[in-house]
């Protein structure tokens, strides 16, 4: 090597529960979409159960989500929803195709079932974040200010809240949240909001009455606005804001389940 050059770094290998997955090889097809500062990991025991009940679930990896908050901080709301998007066309259009979205995946699903109504059959809005609790909506806020998000670059991410232990000590999450990346976060947010009515597509929309991110009133919220209502609501009571890993998730696959195969 001549003297003054510097090799690059060899590259990391990534952690590889937060890589998007394709499991299962039935007739129906189901899209995964996860949260913000999420990653496929949020969704993998859910498309094992469905890919075990029949369907090729389909994990998504929105742009990046992983570990690396710079990563993160790079990526915008279009590139979110346009990954989502690519992978519905992707699908073969003859087969049934349904969309799980959970919290910000809620949002970017009901976008492409307003935007591909011919495309989507059902849809699943797990936690959708319409109305968040107090403490999140003020730091969401904040993060909309260009002053602050030039002088508060990375807000620290809490522990997982998951109130099953096993699936707590498995949890793989960014430990930063750039502000940059909440305020697209909101753009998606407002622009689900504005979908919700262009929505044909049936709807099973689930939330919990102890999820500490997104309040209840969300999902009647959600079921209000959607053009498809009345919507089929599921109302937890031991789950946190991931109710696919949580202490219902048993639950939460199965209404997935009878949910789309009676769209059938």
């Amino acid at each position: 090597m001549r003297k003054g050059l510097v090799c690059p770094p060899a590259p990391v290998a990534e952690d590889p529960r937060v890589l998007p997955f394709a499991l299962g090889e039935g007739p129906l097809t189901a899209i995964l979409v996860h949260g913000f500062t999420g990653s496929p990991f949020e969704m993998r025991w859910l498309g094992t159960e469905l890919a075990r009940r029949g369907f090729r679930a389909i994990g998504v990896r929105l742009p990046g989500h992983g570990l690396d908050p710079f990563a993160l901080e790079r990526a915008d709301a279009l590139d979110w929803i346009n990954e989502a998007r690519a992978a519905l066309l992707a699908t073969d259009p003859d087969r049934p195709t349904f969309l799980v979205g959970l919290s910000m995946g809620a949002m970017i699903a009901a976008i492409l079932a307003a935007d591909h109504a011919s495309r989507v059959t059902g849809l699943a809005l797990l936690a959708p974040p319409l109305k968040m609790r107090l403490r999140v909506q003020a730091l969401l806020t904040a993060s909309a200010l260009p002053l602050l998000r030039r002088r508060l670059r990375f807000v620290a991410k809490r522990p997982s809240a998951l109130r099953d232990p096993d699936m707590r000590a498995q949890f793989v999450s960014v430990d930063r949240i750039p502000s940059a990346a909440a305020a697209q976060f909101e753009r998606v947010r407002a622009l689900g909001r504005l979908a919700l009515p262009k929505v044909a597509a049936p709807a099973l929309i689930v939330g919990s009455a102890l999820d500490g991110t997104v309040a209840f009133a969300s999902v009647k919220e959600c079921a209000r606005l959607i053009g498809s209502r009345p919507a089929r609501i599921v109302a937890l009571k031991g789950s946190s804001h991931v109710l696919t890993l949580d202490v219902e998730r048993e639950q939460v696959a199965e209404e997935i389940d009878r949910f789309f195969r009676g769209l059938l």
